[in-house]
């Protein structure tokens, strides 16, 4: 989540005009809610990988016997 977090926030900078009125507090609870849903992107990514190599590896075994 960590990594996510300085990836998101990469483009948070001092001088962006857009971000003036809002609190740091707010940019942060936003940055760290969009790194923790992208981190949960990837889990299930990988979750997903490993579900469909398990099924792919159970049905060569159940065609081959």
């Amino acid at each position: 989540m960590a990594k996510n977090a300085d990836l998101l926030s990469a483009n948070i900078v001092d001088f962006n005009p857009d971000l003036t009125h809002i609190p740091i507090a707010r940019i942060y609870g936003m940055v760290q809610t969009q790194a923790l849903v992208v981190s949960m992107k990837e889990i299930y990514g990988w979750l997903l990988i490993v579900a469909l190599t398990s099924l792919l590896v159970i049905l060569v075994n159940a065609s081959s016997g």
